[in-house]
């Protein structure tokens, strides 16, 4: 029979003893770590999203502000539709193409626009807006105008 020694036996024990707490410190500093990093790459993404929207924001705010200026220009405000497509087309190129149209609906829900014939409007949300004096701009991903 092969017996082992006792000082075999005791350095196994040691070793195991050892190996046991080393085992649980690892796992423990894994786990922080791995929480830390998880937390961290929250924080940019959340960072990140946060500097988009307040970009947007102003994106928007901005746009917001010329088109109630173009508004109150005596052309849209009194010129015909002619007048009016053209002011519109002028501006176009004067902002880079900035908006993909510009376009005027009438009090009746009657829109023209510089990218295409007069469609009626009067049932969208943003003409119910507009009617009531609200600045409004159209909802992008739904291309009604």
């Amino acid at each position: 029979m092969n017996k082992m020694s006792l000082r075999t036996k005791g350095l196994l024990l040691i070793v195991l003893i050892s190996i046991i707490p080393l085992l649980l410190a690892g796992v423990s500093n894994y786990m922080t770590v791995r929480e830390q990093m998880i937390d961290s790459a929250k924080e940019k993404t959340m960072s990140r999203l946060q500097s988009g929207a307040s970009q947007l924001a102003s994106w928007l705010a901005i746009r917001r502000a010329e088109v109630l200026v173009m508004s109150r220009t005596d052309v849209v405000r009194f010129g015909t539709d002619e007048e009016r497509l053209r002011y519109f087309n002028r501006e176009l190129v004067r902002s880079g193409f900035t908006y993909h149209a510009i376009g005027f609906v009438h009090p009746n829900g009657f829109a023209i626009r510089t990218n295409g014939p007069t469609i009626p409007m009067g049932g969208q949300s943003f003409f119910l807006d507009a009617i009531e004096g609200k600045v409004t701009v159209t909802d992008p991903m739904i291309p009604f105008f």
